[in-house]
């Protein structure tokens, strides 16, 4: 009975210190990294962040965009043309009344653009998708936006984009 009582006690004291040594750790954790409830660095977050969501959030400011973007199947690479292409504003027309939009989409190549995010998000997510199931994926890149060397060039910007995206670094 005796022998009972002491293995209950030494088993109780030994969760009780593992308890101790990993709020110690947790909290050396959090002043390891300065994080705190009330105020995270989004830079630490970006870094920290695994989804495609927060890293997109980062650069474009808007959560709508940033969440339509990134439920696309391929978020870093759209959040890089939209990047490039209109800033992420979704209302930008450009190309003299040629393209619309987030992703700037032409009309004469794609139909009608639609207003809403989301829509413009498929839409893009489509239309890179043809492209890259054609052609390899920078190639696909280049021929989001036409043929030619400024195509190449597009392709690199686009693809420092990404990379700037995917690593938290504001250029």
């Amino acid at each position: 009975m005796i022998l009972n009582k002491l293995r209950y006690i030494s088993t109780l004291v030994l969760i009780l210190s593992l308890i101790l040594i990993i709020s110690l750790f947790i909290g050396s954790i959090k002043s390891l990294y300065n994080i705190s409830i009330k105020s995270i660095n989004k830079d630490k977050v970006c870094l920290l962040s695994e989804t495609p969501y927060y890293k997109i959030l980062y650069y474009c400011k808007d959560p709508y965009i940033a969440k339509c973007i990134s439920e696309t199947k391929y978020p870093y690479t759209l959040a890089a043309i939209a990047k490039v292409e209109s800033d992420y504003r979704p209302q930008i027309v450009g190309d003299k009344g040629a393209s619309h939009g987030l992703l700037q989409i032409q009309r004469k190549w794609y139909g009608d653009i639609p207003d809403s995010v989301s829509a413009q998000c498929a839409k893009g997510e489509s239309i890179f998708d043809g492209h890259y199931r054609r052609h390899s994926y920078r190639d696909a890149i280049a021929k989001y936006n036409g043929t030619g060397k400024p195509s190449r060039v597009y392709a690199d910007k686009v693809l420092k984009a990404k990379r700037e995206i995917i690593l938290c670094l504001k250029s």
